[in-house]
């Protein structure tokens, strides 16, 4: 599997699978040769998908990627490597969150401390 980003890549390719999902959030054409492409059409102007962007359209679109799964142009592999990645991802912002907010709660500790000590009643 490779990603084309540029439309000319796509000349002289014969077409294996195509998606274009009324609702679906962008448009796939994929190549006997395993390339894949991803775009976005607004009025008169296509926008491509980087290689970045394509992979993980691809990689979490549901039927996008059963289809491909299926045709061996995805494998089981990549999709359990992006699930990783992902959870990976999901649980160092979990951490930051969680580090953020033990942070937020000690300086506003110390506040609290700050303004109730100075009117301890002597």
């Amino acid at each position: 599997m490779y990603f084309i980003d540029k439309e000319e890549d796509l000349i002289g390719k014969e077409i294996a699978f195509t998606d274009f999902a009324r609702f679906a959030e962008a448009m796939t054409i994929v190549t006997k040769d395993k390339g894949i492409i991803v775009y976005v059409q607004e009025d008169e102007e296509i926008a491509i998908y980087s290689k970045g962007a394509a992979r993980r359209y691809v990689l979490k679109e549901g039927y996008v990627r059963k289809e491909l799964n299926k045709l061996g142009i995805i494998t089981d592999k990549d999709i359990q490597d992006y699930e990783d990645k992902i959870e990976k991802e999901r649980k160092k912002q979990v951490a930051e969150y969680e580090r953020q907010q033990e942070e937020n709660e000690h300086n506003l500790y110390l506040k609290l401390k700050e303004k109730y000590e100075s009117k301890v009643i002597k």
